[in-house]
């Protein structure tokens, strides 16, 4: 199972074309799926707020989650 996260922002998502890139070039690879996904034709937008939507997939979508979107506060960061 792999896991792709959106950004849902006043019922439109951010790089929509850049996440189905991603997800149908990992189906393709990891499951061999010759069909192409069209997020959205699945995502249900839940109001005109900010959401985290997580969708988790194989060949095919298993579920669909909608969650309050959280900011992080990035307090520094380190040098590798």
């Amino acid at each position: 199972m792999l896991l792709e996260t959106l950004k849902i922002v006043n019922r439109t998502i951010p790089f929509l074309e850049f996440h189905n890139e991603r997800l149908n070039h990992a189906r393709k690879i990891l499951f061999n799926a010759q069909d192409k996904i069209d997020l959205k034709d699945f995502i249900q937008f839940p109001s005109q707020m900010v959401f985290r939507c997580r969708i988790i997939y194989s060949k095919t979508i298993k579920s669909i989650e909608y969650l309050p979107y959280k900011e992080q506060k990035i307090l520094s960061v380190s040098k590798l």
